[in-house]
């Protein structure tokens, strides 16, 4: 059960954007430097953006008892 979980991997850069819009950072490096792992978060999360094919078929062969006593206790 554990193995099937899935997150979203997808970061809001809502505060980066904010800074940005009041001409923050100054700095042309840091500027650089944080685009580039922007763009790298993104590449990331699009490569686990769909579910693993084993997290439907997990979950059809778990009852429904399994599944809610996981989700409450671990």
């Amino acid at each position: 059960m554990h193995a099937s979980q899935w997150q979203d991997l997808n970061i809001s850069y809502s505060s980066y954007q904010n800074m940005r819009n009041l001409g923050f950072p100054k700095s042309i490096v840091i500027i650089d430097d944080v685009e580039v792992y922007l763009a790298h978060s993104k590449s990331n999360a699009l490569a686990f953006e769909d579910f693993p094919i084993y997290r439907s078929l997990v979950r059809q062969l778990s009852n429904v008892q399994a599944q809610e006593f996981y989700w409450e206790h671990c």
